[in-house]
């Protein structure tokens, strides 16, 4: 009414209640102008909350903290990043006015008068200096397990061959040692700087050091790992952790950290094989067999605890069992030449030599490079 001197709302209901209450009279129920040709009398300027840089601030702003809080540690899940997102927002841009407006207030609280801070702004500072800080980290942190993660996605090296041996250098590429070095830099910032534990880092970190050379260091790790995870996560690492032991030459620690992985996921069957490894080397031969043996039950197609299980009974006099395995195991084995040369491998570990040369011939046939690997070949 005072813009226009008419109702232009659309939504007017025509129903008189505002002719019949009005104190002088002047409203009329009547004909006019179209309201595009009523002159506004003085146009009321409306005021936000936000002026237009502020809103743009407030939207980097809210937009960086959501990424830098979301994931960071694997603790925060997405809504919360959006709650802690919107008040880091808020305090930025009311920390912004209180260093630059001369009254402001909030709720209830008087925090700065006459161009002075009072005690509640001064409160409400440092609990905001604290905030934004610690999103300010967690930005950091989050930035190093982002790029940690992207190093280790572009590892090439296929994890058995890599667990092959204690040593997986020769098998690295330009590429996979590159990305070695990067994702142990990043990593190991997030580890060493970090407020809190991030499990699934520390385990792909411990996979750096053992790509790096560093067996000893990657177990240790992978211990640290394994107390801050649960089911499944906690079952790999143990798993890993047992392997590694088991190059390294610790069998009954190998066996004890293969055991705690099959209690946490007792379908995890490259465990079954590893813990028949630690048995064997043991001497308790008879013991391996039979955990071999529960493996392929499990799954007739696995290649390693068929050729394990051959490589047995052929060292124990069982020839035609050992015939048996073989061929099971031949039935599903890639014709790939570093699959042929990891098995050989393992099964020199095992001294189990005349079914270990098979498939190191094999893998020489396949790709007569090989031939140079071998003649290098720790023994």
């Amino acid at each position: 009414m005072k813009q226009y001197g008419m109702v232009v709302d659309p939504g007017c209901m025509k129903c008189m209640d505002c002719i019949s209450v009005c104190p002088n009279d002047a409203l009329y129920f009547g004909f006019g102008k179209p309201t595009i040709a009523i002159p506004k009398s003085k146009a009321i300027k409306r005021s936000y909350s936000l002026t237009w840089p502020e809103e743009i601030v407030g939207a980097v702003v809210f937009l960086g903290s959501f990424l830098a809080v979301r994931g960071v540690y694997v603790l925060v899940p997405f809504l919360m990043a959006l709650g802690c997102a919107t008040i880091t927002t808020f305090l930025t841009l009311k920390t912004w006015r209180l260093l630059r407006a001369k009254e402001l207030s909030f709720y209830r609280f008087n925090l700065k008068s006459a161009g002075r801070i009072r005690r509640a702004g001064w409160g409400f500072l440092s609990f905001a200096v604290v905030w934004i800080g610690f999103n300010a980290h967690s930005g950091w942190v989050r930035y190093h397990e982002y790029e940690g993660d992207r190093a280790f996605q572009k590892i090439q090296i296929p994890d058995e061959l890599a667990l092959a041996q204690t040593n997986p250098d020769p098998w690295l590429s330009p590429i996979d040692r590159e990305n070695i070095v990067k994702g142990k830099k990043h990593f190991q910032g997030a580890s060493n700087f970090g407020f809190f534990v991030n499990s699934e880092a520390l385990s792909k970190l411990a996979w750096f050091e053992y790509l790096s050379g560093d067996a000893e260091q990657s177990v240790q790790l992978l211990e640290q790992a394994a107390a801050h995870q649960e089911g499944q996560a906690k079952g790999l690492s143990l798993y890993y952790r047992g392997t590694i032991l088991n190059r390294l030459g610790r069998y009954e620690q190998a066996r004890t950290s293969l055991d705690q992985a099959l209690a946490e996921r007792a379908d995890l069957i490259l465990a079954r094989e590893e813990k028949g490894e630690s048995l064997w080397q043991l001497g308790r031969e008879e013991e391996a067999i039979s955990v071999w043996s529960d493996a392929v039950q499990r799954n007739g197609r696995l290649v390693v605890a068929n050729n394990q299980l051959a490589g047995a009974a052929a060292s124990l006099g069982r020839s035609a069992e050992a015939i048996v395995h073989e061929k099971q195991a031949d039935k599903f084995t890639p014709n790939n030449p570093h699959y042929h040369w990891m098995i050989g491998l393992r099964l020199k570990n095992l001294r189990m030599n005349e079914l270990a040369e098979k498939h190191f011939q094999r893998a020489i046939q396949l790709d007569p490079g090989f031939q140079v690997r071998r003649k290098r070949r720790p023994q």
